[in-house]
């Protein structure tokens, strides 16, 4: 497996649920960016957030831009623990994660926080340039730089061979 395709979806769903963090306005919690381009927009037909539960629901054409990366989905849940940190992030329907070349795709995604795991199913596919990793099950898990991917398919072109 191609470790920049691994770094590639961690990074991804890292900013995803950084982005989501800064935009979860719960008591108590100051969140402060600097600089013009150094802000997260997420956009969705609706968004409802339960404040005793603990969660945040975005619904139809969810978009997020980051100065790192693009999220496309069409619902995304984040369930906060007791002390206001991600514990999940789940985006369904039409997944989409772009960083410059590389992109990934899935049906759903699930990112689990105490875990250090993501699990991307569904028609998955990860691009780094032309070199490409698909599977229909994607388990990556961060903190030990490990994925597999079932069934799994990589193709990889040489140096010479990539044209971006």
């Amino acid at each position: 497996m191609r470790f920049k395709a691994l770094q590639f979806v961690c990074l991804c769903f890292l900013m995803l649920i950084m982005s989501i963090a800064v935009s979860w306005p719960l008591e108590g919690r100051k969140v402060r960016r600097t600089g013009r381009d150094n802000k997260t927009v997420i956009t969705s037909k609706r968004a409802s957030f339960d404040y005793k539960r603990s969660i945040a629901v975005f619904t139809g054409d969810v978009n997020i831009v980051d100065p790192e990366v693009r999220i496309k989905s069409d619902k995304l849940t984040v369930i906060f623990d007791g002390s206001n940190d991600v514990s999940s992030v789940t985006a369904v329907g039409n997944v989409d994660l772009w960083q410059g070349i590389r992109k990934a795709s899935c049906d759903k995604a699930i990112y689990i926080a105490h875990e250090g795991e993501i699990i991307m199913t569904g028609g998955v596919r990860v691009n780094d340039g032309k070199d490409l990793v698909s599977g229909k099950i994607v388990h990556l898990w961060i903190n030990e730089e490990k994925m597999t991917v079932e069934p799994g398919r990589l193709v990889i072109y040489s140096q010479g061979d990539k044209k971006y």
